[in-house]
């Protein structure tokens, strides 16, 4: 989560952001877990801390780590700036054996800058913690305003999908697949653009030499066929994503829902995409072409003409795609706030926490904090980072809502799964169960 994958409405007069001088500091001396200690000198970031920031609210929270909406004023100038701070504790990732993969999502925000990705601004690290400064997208997410509207018409579906058909582009052409597309995933910006947030899922691929990612991640509602039957894939589960998106955004929920998670993910192999009566010809045919199951036979994939080839469907008939790249479309939902800082489009579950830190249990282990540190981690805006293309491991899979890790991470023995998709085929997971936090959404 980039920033908050779940935002839903606000009252803004339950809004409070203001604290004392010295509640902020006693905030962040516990934060930082007030490390004075000599030998914990070199596990601090020097070029920034947390200090550097005023935090104002709690915004988000996710498997592994909390959102926060954070000021900074810099020193010698009048203009204020406003981050989504996402914070990470390392022995919690170190506990899941996913620590290191932090670094790749790391990468990923430094390798990227395109106008419908949110933007990392700064990087850094105290002794037990991970922090990402990222765009503040203060329109909320497109979970919470297709909730609000029930389902979106084709025109307003369109002008969202040929926004993110421009951003997976992007990332498929940097070598990235993204892996976890869904509407809380996709922030709004106070003109109603959208900005693909969250890159715990995605994952660097060699394009070229058809490497294939194995890992069973995501969340199960928009899982690509593929990715259940363990195949291998590519950037291909990205345009079943999208496809799976655009379905959810003309009908108000994804084609395959059931409160059993394993069923779902069943019926996504094993049952045929179904379609609305409401759904426009255009709409049928490309949902179909996205939702094909063999990814070689899939709208987007090499062997149809690729990202050209979703373009040129006549869904999209009509669309500038210079103009959509360069936000010279009207977007079809006026995202009402009116300040930089406005939070009345974030959940309010999370804007009434307490800002404090969540005690830990057991004592400091020097040598365990030795190990969950990163060098050359710190990244403080400066575009030409000698570190940018350093060796990334694989990225961690996390926990969300519906969004989980691998099989092989959550393990019980109470739990078998078998699916029977065709003929002699047959895929089973035994001894293995998902944790997830919410498949019904």
């Amino acid at each position: 989560m980039g920033q908050c994958s779940c935002f839903n409405s606000y009252d803004p007069r339950q809004q409070t952001s203001k604290f004392s001088k010295n509640t902020r500091q006693n905030l962040i001396s516990s934060l930082l877990e007030d490390f004075k200690e000599e030998e914990f000198n070199h596990l601090i970031t020097k070029e920034i801390k947390l200090e550097n920031f005023e935090i104002l609210k709690v915004i988000g929270r996710g498997s592994f780590a909390k959102i926060y909406l954070v000021k900074q004023h810099l020193e010698g100038k009048d203009e204020v700036f406003y981050y989504a701070l996402k914070v990470l504790k390392k022995k919690q990732l170190y506990s899941k054996g996913q620590v290191h993969h932090t670094a790749l999502e790391r990468q990923i925000l430094l390798e990227v800058k395109h106008p419908f990705i949110v933007e990392m601004h700064y990087a850094f690290q105290s002794p037990d913690r991970f922090f990402f400064a990222l765009d503040y997208v203060n329109g909320g997410d497109l979970y919470h305003h297709l909730k609000k509207k029930h389902r979106f018409n084709e025109k307003e579906a369109r002008f969202y999908a040929a926004e993110m058909v421009l951003a997976l582009d992007y990332l498929h052409e940097k070598g990235f697949i993204y892996r976890d597309l869904k509407p809380e995933n996709i922030l709004l910006d106070s003109d109603g653009h959208v900005k693909l947030t969250d890159f715990g899922l995605s994952k660097q691929l060699n394009m070229d030499s058809n490497e294939l990612a194995k890992t069973f991640c995501g969340t199960p509602q928009y899982l690509a066929p593929e990715v259940i039957l363990k195949k291998g894939y590519n950037k291909m589960i990205d345009w079943w994503g999208l496809g799976i998106l655009i379905f959810e955004f003309c009908n108000g929920s994804p084609p395959f829902t059931d409160l059993n998670m394993h069923r779902c993910i069943k019926d996504i192999v094993t049952k045929k995409t179904p379609q609305r009566d409401h759904f426009s010809k255009s709409l049928k045919s490309l949902i179909n072409s996205l939702l094909e199951k063999d990814p070689e036979k899939r709208l987007g994939s090499i062997n149809l003409g690729g990202t050209d080839s979703i373009k040129k469907h006549p869904f999209f008939e009509g669309v500038d795609w210079d103009a959509v790249l360069n936000k010279k479309t009207k977007p079809p939902i006026k995202v009402k706030v009116k300040r930089e800082f406005d939070t009345k489009n974030m959940d309010k579950q999370y804007l009434k926490e307490a800002i404090k830190n969540t005690p830990e249990n057991e004592g400091v282990n020097l040598a365990l904090l030795n190990k969950m540190h990163f060098d050359n981690f710190t990244f403080n805006g400066d575009e030409n980072d000698s570190v940018k293309n350093s060796k990334q491991a694989d990225i961690y899979d996390h926990i969300h809502r519906s969004s989980m890790a691998s099989f092989s991470s959550q393990v019980s023995t109470d739990d078998k799964m078998m699916i029977k998709p065709q003929g002699k085929l047959k895929v089973q997971f035994q001894e293995e169960i998902i944790e997830v936090d919410d498949c019904s959404r």
